[in-house]
């Protein structure tokens, strides 16, 4: 059978390296070799063109990452100074069409770190996500309230968390959305079943 499915959702946890020169960045596994980063992590173009490949209509990508390279020293030959890191793929205008409904959220700027606040077991950026979609996004201030959750208005209610998280730890974090603010994500609450009119 093909495989064609209607929407995708992928979430990625863990660090970054931006690749020097590029737009392109490395995700670190957790059992990626410091020795040989290149050949044992995965490039974001390579997962691009790995979800490309499956013919999604809908994807909801979330980067709970940084490409900061504030963990330690740089780790070799190929990593520079953080750069702008590319969160959408590199397509042709032509082919552009194919991910109109692609959406990608980032948990911060390219270059920016991300913060996890202590004694929790989820990070400040992915609890502005579940709660958000949860409904909270919805109901937030720029929320219609309509029962389900748009981009736009999650990533609203993700930077307002985190502006607030960051008032307390005195950083910056600023979540990022590539993509259409209108993109259907997810709707919450019980279903309500419809009334059927006798006749």
């Amino acid at each position: 059978a093909r495989f064609n499915p209607a929407e995708v959702i992928v979430y990625i946890a863990g660090q970054g390296f931006a690749l020097d020169g590029t737009e392109d960045a490395l995700l670190l596994p957790v059992d990626a070799d410091p020795d040989d980063l290149l050949a044992s992590s995965y490039r974001l173009s390579g997962l691009f063109s790995s979800l490309l490949s499956l013919e999604i209509r809908r994807l909801q990508l979330y980067l709970e990452t940084s490409f900061s390279q504030q963990l330690g020293a740089v780790p070799g030959p190929g990593f520079g100074e953080p750069g702008a890191v590319r969160l959408v793929p590199d397509l042709a205008p032509k082919e552009r069409w194919r991910v109109r409904q692609w959406v990608t959220f980032a948990a911060t700027q390219g270059d920016g770190p991300t913060f996890d606040p202590e004694g929790g077991p989820l990070s400040a950026f992915t609890q502005s996500v579940v709660q958000g979609l949860q409904g909270s996004a919805d109901l937030a201030g720029n929320g219609n309230r309509d029962s389900q959750v748009s981009a736009g208005e999650l990533i609203g209610f993700s930077r307002a968390q985190l502006a607030a998280v960051m008032g307390q730890l005195g950083g910056t974090q600023t979540p990022q959305l590539n993509g259409s603010q209108r993109q259907f994500l997810h709707r919450y609450g019980a279903i309500r079943t419809p009334k059927l009119k006798s006749v």
